[in-house]
């Protein structure tokens, strides 16, 4: 139980810090490439704006403090021998008349008047041709297409996103050393009492039987010497349950601790939770009700034959316990894909609301009133449950036709 809670407390860890990571890296990375695509704009309205070629200025004295975040990228110096670019200008037909490729070595002449005829074909004012981006500009008589090469800024962009990943990913490996180190210091509390609770229902768990073995000693002499009366009917019924109790809050607490798992061994689980759900028969009719048992036979899994049969018990008692009156309980075991299928199901005169999982909660009880009358103390579905997860099984249960629950359990068979 600890282990699990540890590793669930560094999942949720990781799984927060990971998220985390990928929202940074991806705003970081987006306005990287936001910027990148901006500048490329910039630089093709410029082109643009002075017939295909950088504007002449005179060598600025002074620097020019840098832009501020969501302002225009301003143009230096050396703006036109870092951009690699080429144009070309086609006239009103849109037939391409010459391409100026003395800005880029990439480029032959044939290759920019290919681009630009595919650019006009696209039809589009910008737009990308592999790594050029184009900008489309109506003159007077002519159409002005510049493409800028995008590639160095591109493969800086990709770098980036790259090293920023890397640098996410050993962040993500250092927190999770460091995560499970401390995890265990972190959950250390929550063991302690968890530790201390097990510890408390064992030994109170020994310490009631002895008393209760005396009640039930004291019960029998009474008997013998005054006969049977209802009070001492009723004695030995609640020293019943409280045995029944202790029993199982110490059942609980066994299965708790750690590599608690049950031996398992190769068995005929039809033969099994026949043998376990037989007996409930004749109870099921005490009570007003039918038992109607449907086991397909020679049915094997990996499992523990007593807690099997202690599964069967509990399903079938709450049954019994809960099911309307002169209704029918009935108990299916059949194959089901890769698993072996058990079902428990009965008509309820109320049917438990909200969430049923609840319903598998220590000490947890729909109706408290009818639980006292029945004699129920909410522990017998954790007990089914532990007794499950303990054969890497499933349990669950949901409500069929309105006001039928239906306990289901899946076993991994043979």
């Amino acid at each position: 139980m600890i282990k699990k809670l540890r590793r669930k407390f560094v999942v949720i860890a990781m799984s927060s810090l990971l998220i985390i990571l990928i929202i940074i890296i991806g705003i970081i990375n987006g306005i990287n490439f936001y910027q990148i695509n901006g500048r490329a704009d910039h630089l093709l309205q410029i082109l643009s704006e002075n017939d295909g070629v950088f504007p002449r200025s005179e060598p600025r004295r002074e620097k020019s403090p840098p832009p501020q975040f969501g302002q225009n990228w301003q143009m230096t110096e050396e703006t036109p021998f870092e951009t690699r670019y080429f144009s070309a200008k086609a006239d009103g037909d849109g037939n391409i008349l010459q391409a100026d490729t003395s800005h880029i070595a990439a480029v032959t002449e044939e290759e920019a008047l290919a681009y630009a005829q595919q650019a006009l074909e696209q039809g589009n004012q910008t737009g990308y041709l592999q790594q050029y981006k184009y900008q489309v500009t109506q003159q007077d008589t002519e159409t002005l297409i510049v493409f800028i090469d995008r590639s160095s800024q591109l493969e800086g962009g990709l770098s980036f996103l790259l090293v920023s990943c890397f640098v996410g990913a050993a962040a993500l490996l250092v927190m999770l050393f460091f995560v499970s180190v401390f995890s265990k210091w972190a959950i250390r509390p929550v063991a302690e009492s968890m530790e201390k609770q097990k510890q408390f229902i064992t030994d109170a768990g020994h310490e009631l039987k002895t008393p209760l073995s005396i009640i039930a000693a004291n019960a029998d002499v009474l008997e013998l010497q005054s006969g049977s009366s209802e009070w001492l009917d009723s004695i030995r019924g609640q020293i019943s349950r409280l045995n029944k109790l202790v029993n199982d809050m110490l059942t609980l607490s066994k299965m708790d601790e750690e590599g608690a798992a049950p031996p398992l061994t190769q068995l005929d689980v039809s033969a099994a939770v026949r043998q376990a759900a037989e007996p409930f028969a004749a109870l099921a009719e005490a009570n007003g009700k039918t038992l109607e048992i449907n086991i397909q036979p020679n049915l094997s899994i990996n499992g523990n034959a007593e807690q099997l049969r202690q599964l069967v018990s509990i399903l079938l008692d709450n049954a019994v316990k809960y099911a309307a009156a002169g209704s029918k309980i009935q108990l299916t075991l059949a194959e089901s894909g890769r698993y072996v299928r058990l079902d428990v199901r009965n008509v309820c005169d109320a049917v438990p609301q909200g969430d049923l999982r609840r319903l598998f909660d220590r000490f947890y009880r729909v109706e408290q009133s009818r639980s006292r009358q029945t004699g129920g103390y909410g522990i017998g579905l954790s007990v089914a449950q532990a007794i499950v997860r303990g054969h890497k099984g499933k349990i669950s249960t949901q409500i069929v036709d309105g006001n039928v629950i239906c306990f289901t359990t899946l076993l991994t068979r043979l």
